[in-house]
């Protein structure tokens, strides 16, 4: 019974699935969730882990904290620019005092009023210590003693200790000591001397530790340990050589050390051991709270804390890279330590009023140091990339390499073929393929369209005639902002000019643009000069408005305001609150706006050069109101570059309410439309365009400021800052619109909070609205800010009027909202691309494609067999790989920029991936011969013979698992065989034994024999003897029944079975014997030897007869039965030889050495049974089987 099974019937399925997730694949584009990104901590439960840089600094080097609310710190300065005294008060530190550059400044407490400094003048022809008395932020110098460092200069002072009283103990350079008592200073006697130190260089003390005037520590270079005992001070024993740093003493019993490559020593009261801290770092600082827990700072922003009796090493400080010089540790009410850490660059501590503040990261994250502005381009890793926009040059596209900075990547950006100057740009799905386009704008004669064809890659297409532009020069100040003002599905395009009506460009499907603004009703005053329209969707209608500020008011009003109803039809709208108030011009620059007070409405900010801002409430329905106290906003904010860039919005501290920057200057929501400058606190020092995104993903809001020759001049004009915020309470939304554009325009999303069932606020946002002209941010993920008291709802309204909603929002989770579920929004992306690729074909040069397609087919056709193409194609198969080509070459041909690949490489390329196909196809046929046979499927192979391979097979017709032999070829080429084979595979089917393994089938596929049969997986007879030995007797005699049994069924069916051995017999799952493996047993090849110069067959268990090759029949399976009744009994086999000759002589001329000596329990019976089974003679055996089954019986 042969089997032929037809695998190729799924080819037409396969390529019907491949052609419908590639077309699915290429028009849809989503953004991908990543997981929050954090900074890697090492938890400490006694020190808050949320760290704040309180201030900049130059080279900081000491800090005093008399409690978490007052402190003085003093820095080295760095080259020109003076070093500090810095006052913390009102959680600002502020310069009280400056001196020029210098090593190793001191600073300590005096009284309630004053602090004495030490300074060290190093740019005046010598160095020199300098003693000052602060007060009142005066400085009197005073007189401080002297001590020779050489011939010129005199040693500079380290370490100052303050007894209280106004006595201080001075140590340092070359190991000198100095005392002051109140009114004169004098030389201590120190065990340092100087004309015994190695160079001028050694010997410095570098901390004191003092219990009293009369006793205390020192340490130093070279691991020195000087103690003072008795106002005497000597040397002490130093397990070291490493510099030593700083000291810290608990008692006289226990003290910490801390020195360079992350040495720390402690004192048990006799002796400093080292201690392995796990680090290499220089460690400067080491301080002492209480009598248990110690902490220890030093370079590369190390913190290392001793509680419970091990050093942790505190990780989350890593944020701010710095090398830290100093600390101080207060231990707050509730237990926790609040820490300062002064460093190179900072005061950074985790004790802090706002929570939050920035670093300065702009050198290491390799930006350059001039543009006047940033856009963030979104990235699918969620790790936004940057377009820095550069005056006198192309804009530049930096890669954002997460951990490793930026990137630029201006040529494979294809941003290389851009203008040579943006002044502004615009981010915008111009085409609607799911991709964000650029528009880059110089003047009327500049300007580019890029399209976005892959991951930060951009094309320059020719732009439409349609495109044309009113005749500006760059100093008119334009802008170009997106937005879908007929929320069609694509963005249209504003184009401001400040002393020109503007443009109001209608985006018909991405190839033509109309200027709709003339027909408008948009009414623009050009001789009062506005630097740009601020868009939004102030009504709540889902359509954006507009709103224009006016540099010089017009008839009294600082802007006007025009409501979209629809189809490009604007409608103005008369508000008073607009009104200056002032005969004379406020010199308006710019608009922002964003709901104030989170009450669901999107209110105006307006910024004026000569006054106050003014911040105008929507009280509902786009009408305002004008708040007149505002808090910091109340004062004149004047930006050096009064263009369109300078202001934005965001949250800046994550606590749901949104801020104001303006110019460099930060303003935080107090969330009653009031704000509070906080540049002091958050460490903000930079004046520009302000641009927001998570460069970092880790939740907060950075900044990137740029700026131009007009506000900075030469230097550097760009910062960017790295918020520190470490926020745990928040969420991120990401909008996934389908139904309308992708750019996110007209969207609105409101946040409500709710607390024990009442709503607290809701807040409106609106993606890619709202911002200055100049920068219009389009970032598609907002940073929710949560206040951990509340509950959250989000409700998304997309201009297609489909409104999402989702609650509770989950924390520190990112929510993604789509427009449509899953099928109609497969459906709208299939739709918006069919479109979009229907809009690209020009009929000529795809027909002439198509023709050149025909005639490469029928090239192939002529000069190929037809036969070997019929043998890898049926009809159906040419024809649907055809279809799926001309599919591919049409989408490459979409994708393509350069006129090669978009007509020639697709056509060319046809030939090549036929054949390829067709290698494909043959590996595939292949690989898949190799896993199955006929109907049945491959698994692993279980066993392997002579005459043939053992699989455990899955028969997929009748659903069940096979053991499937896989005959040996060379055996089944043997016609005398085959024929044989298939008429003891007749016979063997039709057995039903339940002591014989069941054949299921035989068979021949593709020219291969097979055999199925029952597949038993209680293992062989061999395996049982040898786990089992020695069997009990009842059991013996049931397996060797069972096996007589079956083999007397054997013969009586007319089959001799020829290769009986133990492993030939299987046992099922409930332990019954099974005979199985016949095989070929009758071929003369039986007898012929392998290649391994062995017997086909066990030769163990082989007849004398059998070896020579005389005729067998029944007796010889008597014969290998008697052999099996010999291995139950003593777990070995009856002949034995060192090779095959040996063996075969055994078998010949050995009688089986007595069963009672391997088992004694053997009845002699038993033993004269096998022994007549193993007689050299046929004759001398059993006659059949009855005769032997009889006597087992008897067992």
């Amino acid at each position: 019974m042969k089997q032929k099974f037809n695998h190729f019937i799924v080819i037409p399925i396969f390529f019907s699935l491949l052609f419908s997730t590639i077309l699915f694949w290429g028009c849809i584009r989503e953004g991908e969730k990543s997981a929050h990104s954090d900074h890697s901590t090492v938890h400490d439960p006694f020190v808050p882990d949320s760290w704040f840089k309180q201030t900049e600094v130059d080279l900081g080097k000491k800090i005093i904290m008399l409690s978490p609310a007052l402190g003085y710190s003093i820095t080295s300065g760095r080259g020109n620019i003076n070093g500090q005294v810095l006052k913390f008060n009102g959680g600002t530190w502020d310069e009280i005092s400056s001196h020029p550059y210098s090593d190793f400044p001191q600073i300590s407490v005096a009284d309630s009023n004053s602090l004495i400094a030490i300074t060290h003048r190093t740019h005046f022809g010598n160095y020199k210590p300098v003693l000052q008395r602060i007060t009142g932020g005066i400085s009197q110098e005073l007189p401080i003693a002297l001590h020779m460092w050489d011939e010129i200069d005199f040693a500079m002072y380290k370490s100052l200790w303050n007894f209280g009283g106004n006595k201080f103990l001075a140590a340092g350079q070359q190991g000198y000591l100095s005392f002051f008592d109140g009114t004169a200073w004098n030389h201590v006697k120190s065990p340092v001397k100087r004309d015994t130190l190695k160079t001028l260089l050694s010997g410095d003390i570098n901390s004191l530790y003092m219990f009293s005037q009369d006793s205390g520590w020192a340490v130093g270079k070279d691991g020195m340990i000087l103690q003072c005992r008795n106002g005497v001070w000597n040397y002490y024993p130093s397990p070291t050589r490493f510099q030593l740093n700083s000291i810290v003493m608990t008692s006289s019993e226990y003290g910490v050390i801390a020195g360079d490559y992350g040495t720390v020593l402690e004192f048990d009261g006799v002796k400093w051991k080292k201690t392995d801290i796990n680090s290499s770092e220089r460690l400067t600082a080491v301080k002492a709270a209480g009598s248990k827990n110690i902490f220890i700072c030093g370079s590369n922003s190390t913190l290392f804390h001793l509680y419970d009796g091990v050093w942790h090493h505190n990780k989350s400080l890593s944020i701010f890279e710095d090398s830290f010089n100093d600390m101080e540790v207060i231990q707050d009410e509730n237990g926790k330590f609040l820490i300062w850490l002064i460093g190179e660059d900072g005061i950074y501590s985790n004790s802090s009023t706002l929570g939050f503040s920035f670093t300065n990261i702009t050198q290491r994250a390799g930006l350059p140091v001039y543009g006047k502005g940033v856009l963030f381009i979104p990235a699918e890793d969620n790790f936004p990339d940057l377009l820095i926009l550069n005056e006198g040059a192309k804009a530049a596209y930096y890669r954002n390499e997460k951990d490793k900075g930026f990137t630029p990547e201006q040529t494979t950006s294809g941003l290389i073929n851009s203008i040579n100057e943006t002044v502004v740009a615009s981010l915008s799905d111009i085409n609607n393929d799911g991709l964000e386009d650029l528009f880059l704008l110089q003047n009327s004669k500049k300007f580019n369209l890029m399209l976005k064809k892959g991951e930060d890659e951009y094309i320059l297409p020719y732009l439409p005639p349609s495109v044309r532009l009113k005749e500006t020069e760059i100093y008119s100040i334009p802008s170009v902002q997106s937005a879908d003002f007929n929320n069609d599905s694509y963005p249209d395009m504003y184009i401001s000019i400040a002393e020109d009506n503007d443009q109001l460009l209608e985006n018909r499907q991405g190839k033509k643009f109309i200027d709709r603004f003339d027909a408008s009703g948009i009414s623009k005053s050009i001789p009062h000069r506005s630097y740009g329209p601020v868009l939004s969707d102030f009504d709540n209608d889902g359509r954006v408005d507009i709103f224009i500020p006016y540099n010089l008011p017009k008839d009294g009003y600082m802007g006007e305001l025009f409501i979209n109803k629809g189809n490009f039809n604007f409608v103005k709208k008369e508000c008073e609150a607009f009104l200056s108030g002032s005969s004379s011009s406020l010199a308006t620059t710019i608009a922002v706006a964003f709901d104030a007070n989170n009450d669901g409405w999107t209110d105006i900010l307006l910024h004026h050069q000569k006054g106050s801002p003014h911040l105008f409430r929507n009280t509902g329905g786009a009408d305002f109101q004008r708040i007149n106290n505002t808090g910091a906003l109340d004062s004149l904010i004047f930006h050096p570059e009064p263009l369109n860039g300078f202001m934005g919005t965001t949250d800046l501290n994550n606590d749901g309410w949104i801020d104001v920057i303006i110019g460099g200057r930060l303003f935080l929501n107090n969330q009653d439309l009031t704000f509070s400058e906080v540049n002091k606190q958050t460490g903000v020092s930079f004046t520009g365009n302000p641009s927001f995104a998570d460069i970092d993903n880790d939740g907060d809001v950075d900044i990137f400021f740029g700026s131009s020759r007009w506000s900075f001049g030469k230097g550097e004009r760009v910062a960017l800052f790295r918020n520190n915020l470490n926020p745990s309470d928040y969420f991120k939304v990401s909008l996934i619109p389908s139904a309308g554009n992708t750019s996110l325009s007209g969207t609105a999303l409101y946040i409500t909070a709710l607390k024990n069932g009442k709503v607290i606020y809701r807040q409106k946002r609106e993606p890619g609205l709202g911002n200055a002209p100049m920068i219009p941010q389009n970032l598609d993920k907002l940073i929710i800010g949560k206040n951990p008291g509340y509950k959250y709802e989000i409700e998304v309204v997309f201009p297609s009027g489909i409104i999402r909603k989702i609650a509770p929002a989950e924390s520190q989770k990112e929510i993604i909202v789509y427009e449509e579920d899953l099928l109609p929004r497969a459906a709208s992306h299939l739709e918006k691309h069919l479109k979009n690729k229907i809009i690209e074909i020009k009929l000529a040069e795809e027909a002439g494609k198509i023709l050149i397609l025909i005639a490469q087919l029928f090239l192939l056709f002529y000069f190929i067999r037809i036969k070997l193409l019929e043998k890898y194609f049926l009809t159906s198969r040419l024809f649907l790989f055809f279809f799926f080509g001309l599919f591919l070459i049409l989408n490459f041909s979409f994708s393509s920029i350069t006129f090669f690949s978009k007509n020639i490489l697709p056509v060319l390329s046809f030939i090549p991936a036929f054949w390829g196909f067709i290698f494909i196809r043959n590996s595939a046929i292949k690989a898949d011969r190799e896993k199955h046979l006929s109907h049945y499927r491959l698994d692993e192979k279980i066993g392997e013979g002579a005459t043939c391979k053992v699989y455990s097979a899955y028969d997929v017709i009748n659903k069940r698992r096979v053991a499937l032999k896989v005959m040996n070829q060379e055996l089944m080429d043997n016609e005398e065989n085959k024929k044989r084979f298939n008429h003891e595979g007749m016979i063997l089917t039709k057995i039903e034994s339940r002591f014989v393994a069941k054949m299921y089938e035989y068979g021949e596929f593709e020219k291969k024999s097979y055999i199925a049969q029952e597949l038993l997986t209680g293992g062989t007879l061999k395996d049982y003897i040898s786990t089992s030995f020695p069997i009990p007797k009842e059991r013996m005699k049931e397996l060797l029944l069972s096996i007589a049994s079956g083999l007397s069924e054997i013969h009586n069916a007319g089959i001799i079975h020829r290769d009986l051995k133990s492993t030939n017999i299987l046992l099922d799952a409930s332990g019954n014997a099974r005979i199985t493996d016949f095989g070929l047993s009758r071929s003369s090849l039986i007898s012929s030897f392998t290649s391994a110069g062995t017997i086909l067959g066990t030769l163990g268990f082989c007849s004398p007869e059998q070896i020579t090759g005389s005729s067998v029949n029944h007796q010889t399976d008597i014969f290998s039965f008697g052999v099996i009744m010999y291995e139950l009994a003593t777990n070995k086999l009856p002949f034995s030889g060192d090779n095959e000759i040996m063996l075969i002589h055994s078998i010949f001329n050995d009688t089986p050495a007595e069963i009672g000596a391997f088992n004694p329990s053997i009845s002699e019976f038993y033993r004269s049974v096998s022994l007549k089974c193993l007689e050299k003679n046929a004759s001398d055996r059993y006659s059949d089987m009855q005769p032997l089954l009889n006597d087992l019986y008897k067992l």
